[in-house]
């Protein structure tokens, strides 16, 4: 009846305050109650002393899912088991006037279990108690937490207790129950009388005074234990204890972990267990409750939790109002006005700024007012929670941090830079002012990793980064993009004097040697340099033409640093565009295989054939080998080609097979950088077994550079491959180094004049003497001797008199795709006709107007203006033009380009002291000996294609004039 009453007295108050001043705890009773009771972000419960619910706020009901009636009926019975005596003795000690904080385990309506927090605090008239309040508090996270920590106790081996020496009442983690041989953990109940008794008997009384003395004294203990388990096996347990005190002084609570050490213990004894941690579970958020008068500007209320957060007593805060805005941040104070007017119009407020407590430290909070209107709209009090976020602003900050910055050199990272990079680019065009990027590359770095390890190279990138550090200082930004390239930027620069000095200072700097554990190594850079707008407007095509700049410095020598400039021409801006596309060329499917086959040539049957890889690029079509191979090579990409061709061709064959074809052995080519490499033949192996192909159908070509580059690992390599029925060609034969003494040491089944030698039969007696000691000398040590590039019939006849075993070439067939080949393996003789040398058919004119010809070429420019609707800037390359009409021209050129109508390019001619610019696309291509013949289709408008036609004329009327 008295918590009704002290209920009720609130109301009478509140009648009596217009008549009669109240003091600040009046006032509390009567403005502050209903907003911290129902605007409380916990539940509160009022009850008697005989534990009967009188009065509860929504969130309680929101929490357990009852409503107030079927509360008041027995609040009691929604608590497990399991915990039903820890809430009787707390509620008894409640009752005794002290307040209680523990955790419980309590039943939804629903039947779902979760965790709360309790706090209990005894309501205190007069002398005696007459009620409890309760603030209950959805701690589930907690289950959440405890899951995961018996997941790490699991994969650690570690288990956690608890004990609670006023309930007696012990909790073991599941992984405990596994240390004890406990598996059943229903049928028993932990007890400290049963785990003594599971103590070996030479260790009981020690440890037990160890207990002992921690409840006594309040001070934790770590120690070394024996343990009998169920089965009988004893172990080694490390145990380790923290104390709980109360504000008595008394212990009211150890929990610890214990961890099985025996077999350390046993390995080696002199190692000490090291204490494992433990994760103190405390969910409870202390949040600063206030309430404040508007009309009085006085503050009503402030919860004691203010000190942790502000540093100041809940009493300072009181007496002084103004405490709350002079502690907000300087540079968050107009953010926090900003949004005050907000409460005006009775919208609550949630926003988060910084404080510096009494102490200076900075600190965030999180700020959630609720205002209050009267009648006529007029705001009069305002309620609030204010909760420390400075940890998870923190978090966040680190969090950032982390995905910025470079892991090993601390830099920022290239995400960073791109960020920055841009807003600098930004920056610069609006304000009209110049600025530099460096692209840093060190030279042959990959050489420090392949000769000292991969270690060796991390802490020379971690020297390079402080050495470049040191150089630019503050007034640039520095990042490492990735491997073993940097990059700077450099803001509101007068000039280019700045950038080339830095670049200067750098590259002085890598001439002091690097000291890394015991070597001391020299390395050396390369720096791209380019200018914003001279070099682009935007940060995309100013790392572009950097990256390029950089390149170009490379290709010069090295140890230098190059401004980029639009005259980089077609060749180096394919070139970085190629090496920019390898990467991601297998991944999109762009590479592919075409066969070539050998034939004998007494029966005209193929006897095997060699793949060759293909990279059909998106914008450059049909790339060359020799254009991307010696890329891939300078990138150790060539490690995943080779691997790839080398599982593509088994594959292939497995499919040959399955149809039921008569396989032939297929070769590929290995690079050097590839057969040297450890795994090479477990990676072969696990191939072959994967697609059941048979090893003698897979033939390996590697050069004379492979043999000498580690002999020893060759030849070791070589004999294990053979040994399982692999086999092996020397390639490019008599052009490397040392190729009698290769032969004399390898055991090679199969020798490849090259090319370069078969194109001269019938032009240069030296080189056919060379081709005939080549095949006697092929035959009289056992191999199989294969004449690469044959295409006419006197090259054939010359190498049949002398009986060369096998011909690839032209003349009897192209490289061809699989679903072609498939058709030679079902009919695998083939006839050398002069038809295949002739594939170069003759180039149809296509143009509607007559090409006038020039007697001899004219020299011409000529570069790309726009791929795939994207303006590229760059120089221009050398062409011969042969002929012009009003359509097109036709020009010869060394540049492989692609038959690709997203690619216009600008040529430039020079006609009868007359300088034209005409844009156009390839319309046709034939090749012969590394030259290119193009045909080009205008797209110029139709007024400079009128003036070509005067030019034309007056050319015509030039030409025919005798």
């Amino acid at each position: 009846m008295k918590i009704k009453k002290f209920i009720s007295r609130f109301k009478k108050i509140e009648s009596q305050e217009q008549n009669h001043p109240l003091d600040p705890i009046t006032c509390l009773g009567c403005e502050l109650y209903p907003a911290l009771f129902n605007q409380h972000p916990d539940g509160v419960v009022l009850f008697n002393t005989d534990g009967k619910v009188i009065d509860c706020n929504e969130k309680v009901m929101t929490i357990f899912g009852y409503s107030l009636e079927e509360l008041q009926q027995d609040f009691f019975r929604y608590v497990d088991d399991d915990y039903v005596k820890i809430v009787l003795r707390n509620f008894k000690k409640a009752l005794k006037g002290e307040t209680r904080e523990y955790t419980t385990v309590r039943i939804k309506k629903d039947g779902t279990r979760f965790y709360v927090q309790n706090v209990l605090s005894p309501i205190i008239m007069g002398q005696s108690v007459q009620g409890i309040v309760g603030i209950f508090r959805d701690h589930n996270e907690f289950a959440t937490i405890k899951d995961h920590l018996n997941r790490a106790q699991q994969i650690a081996s570690i288990g956690s207790w608890d004990y609670f020496p006023e309930e007696d009442i012990v909790f073991w983690s599941d992984e405990v129950y596994s240390l004890f041989g406990i598996k059943e953990k229903s049928s028993f109940v932990p007890t400290v009388g049963k785990l003594m008794n599971m103590v070996h008997s030479e260790d009981r009384e020690r440890f037990k005074t160890t207990i002992d003395n921690a409840l006594l004294k309040g001070i934790g203990y770590e120690t070394e234990i024996r343990i009998i388990q169920i089965g009988g096996k004893i172990c080694t347990c490390y145990v380790k204890s923290e104390c709980f005190v109360n504000r008595m002084g008394k212990v009211t609570k150890l929990t610890g972990v214990m961890q099985d050490v025996t077999e350390k213990k046993e390995i080696k004894d002199q190692i000490q267990q090291r204490e494992t941690q433990m994760l103190n579970l405390v969910q409870s958020v202390d949040a600063a409750v206030w309430s404040y008068d508007i009309k009085n500007k006085k503050i009503l209320f402030c919860s004691d939790a203010v000190y942790k957060i502000f540093g100041r007593s809940s009493e300072e805060f009181v007496k002084n109002v103004d405490y709350w805005k002079s502690s907000i941040h300087p540079e968050d104070v107009k953010t926090v006005k900003q949004v005050q007017h907000l409460l005006n119009k009775g919208e609550k407020l949630n926003h988060e700024y910084r404080i510096i407590d009494s102490s200076g430290k900075i600190r965030w909070v999180e700020d959630r007012t609720i205002p209050t209107l009267d009648e006529e709209g007029n705001l009069i009090r305002l309620d609030g929670l204010i909760i420390d976020i400075t940890d998870r602003k923190n978090y966040e900050v680190q969090l950032d941090h982390i995905a910025s910055h470079d892991f090993l050199t601390g830099l920022p990272n290239r995400r960073k830079f791109e960020s920055e990079f841009v807003k600098a680019v930004e920056t610069a065009k609006r304000d009209n002012r110049m600025l530099s990027l460096l692209i840093i590359d060190l030279d042959r770095f990959k050489n420090v990793n392949d000769a000292l390890g991969h270690a060796v190279g991390d802490k020379l990138l971690i020297e390079v980064s402080k050495r470049i550090s040191q150089v630019c200082g503050n007034s640039s930004f520095l990042a490492r993009m990735g491997g073993d390239e940097f990059a700077v930027i450099i803001e509101d620069i007068t000039g280019m004097d700045v950038s080339i000095g830095l670049s200067q200072r750098i590259i002085k700097k890598f001439k002091e040697p690097f000291f890394i554990d015991d070597f001391e190594l020299y390395i050396t850079t390369s720096i791209g340099i380019t200018f914003a707008p001279f070099n682009g407007d935007d940060a995309q095509t100013l790392l572009k033409n950097a990256d390029i700049a950089m390149r170009r410095a490379k290709e010069a020598g090295r140890n230098d640093y190059y401004v980029y400039t639009p005259s980089m021409n077609i060749e180096t801006f394919k070139k970085y565009s190629l090496e920019k596309g390898l990467y991601n060329a297998l991944k999109n499917n762009e590479f592919y295989l075409e066969y070539q086959p050998k034939v004998n040539p007494k029966t005209g049957r193929m006897e095997g054939a060699e793949a060759l890889i293909r990279w059909k690029h998106p914008e450059w079509g049909i790339v060359s080998p020799g254009e991307f191979i010696p890329l891939a090579e300078e990138s150790n990409f060539i490690l995943n080609i080779g691997d790839w061709v080398v599982e593509q061709v088994c594959q292939t064959l497995k499919e040959w097979q399955e149809k039921g074809l008569k396989l032939v052995p297929i070769s590929v080519n290995v690079s050097y950088k590839r057969f040297t490499k450890t795994d090479f033949l477990k990676s072969i192996v696990t191939i072959v077994k994967k697609t059941g192909i048979h090893p003698s159908f897979l033939e390996f070509e590697i050069t004379e550079r492979s043999m000498i580059q580690n002999e020893e690992v060759v030849r070791s390599v070589m004999a294990k491959m053979q040994a399982l029925g692999f086999k092996f060609s020397l390639d490019d034969f008599g052009t490397g180094q040392s190729s009698l003494s290769n032969l004399s040491t390898f055991e090679i089944d199969c020798i490849k004049i090259d090319r370069s030698f078969t194109q001269n039969i019938g032009g240069n007696k030296r080189i056919e003497s060379i081709i005939s000691s080549m095949i006697l000398l092929a035959k009289d040590m056992g191999m199989v001797i294969v004449a690469e590039g044959v295409e006419t019939e006197e090259q054939l006849q010359f190498l049949q008199d002398r009986n060369c075993h096998l011909i690839q070439g032209y003349l009897y067939s192209r490289p061809v795709g699989a679903k072609q080949f498939e058709q030679l393996l079902q009919y695998p003789v083939i006839r050398s006709s002069k038809k295949q040398t002739e594939r170069r058919q003759a180039i149809v004119e296509r143009r509607k107007h007559y090409p006038i010809e020039f007697p001899k070429p004219m020299i011409g420019e000529m570069t790309i203006t726009k791929i795939k609707d994207q303006y590229v800037n760059m120089g221009y390359s050398k062409i011969l033009i042969q002929n012009i009409s009003k359509g097109g021209l036709a020009f010869l050129s060394q540049i492989n380009l692609p038959l690709n109508e997203e690619i216009t390019l600008k040529f430039t001619i020079r006609i009868s002291e007359h300088t034209l610019t005409l844009l156009g696309l390839i319309a046709w291509k034939k090749e012969e000996n590394n030259i290119y013949r193009y045909g080009v289709k205008f797209l110029s408008p139709k007024k400079e294609l009128e003036y070509l036609i005067l030019l034309l004329s007056q050319i015509k009327d030039d030409l025919e004039r005798p």
